[in-house]
């Protein structure tokens, strides 16, 4: 009889340490996981969190609200790093430009924005792809010296870099530009 219980209790225990180990396992993979979401934190870098909302505005006026999945700040650089980042521009007449990345940063200062990955720039009549852009605050323009494609119902448009006005409205692509037209287009700036 103590032998059977002895192996019972043998058993239990195995089976016990079998689930902690799987326990641990699986809870560091988890972690993991979040971990991986972060942005990289340098010395230097005093605060890590997740789930940021920004807003900048110049004389009471809203220029434009940023989120993220998660960042990090530096004092020291005076920058804001983010992971996530989801951005919309307030632009006259009530319009707005919607921003999105995988990776992005702010200079705490200027709040000029940097982005990259996967960067797609829209409104409600266009759509932009690029890998980086910037957004320079004091101008209100918005840069890219990577290739560029422009998405709308009438035109598709290509070039090497961009340059955009968010004040005047007003897109400029330079470098190997090409383009194509639908026909409703075509006969609206050229009706003979």
């Amino acid at each position: 009889m103590r032998t059977k219980s002895l192996k019972i209790l043998l058993l239990l225990l195995i089976i016990g340490c079998t689930a902690l180990v799987l326990i641990v396992f699986w809870r560091n993979q988890d972690q993991t996981a979040i971990d991986a979401d972060k942005p990289e934190m340098s010395e230097d870098e005093g605060v890590a969190i997740g789930k940021i909302e920004q807003t900048a505005t110049r004389d009471g006026v809203k220029q434009w609200y940023l989120e993220a999945d998660s960042g990090t700040f530096s004092d020291a650089r005076k920058q804001a790093h983010f992971v996530g980042v989801r951005v919309t521009f307030f632009l006259k007449n009530n319009r707005e430009v919607w921003l999105t990345a995988d990776r992005g940063m702010v200079e705490t200062g200027s709040n000029n924005i940097e982005v990259s990955g996967h960067v797609v720039v829209q409104n409600e009549f266009y759509r932009l792809e690029t890998e980086q852009l910037n957004y320079n605050q004091q101008k209100r323009i918005i840069t890219t010296k990577n290739p560029v494609r422009i998405i709308a119902e009438q035109f598709e448009l290509q070039g090497g870099t961009m340059h955009v006005d968010l004040d005047s409205d007003r897109a400029t692509l330079t470098g190997s530009v090409e383009g194509l037209f639908n026909e409703t287009f075509r006969r609206q700036i050229n009706p003979s």
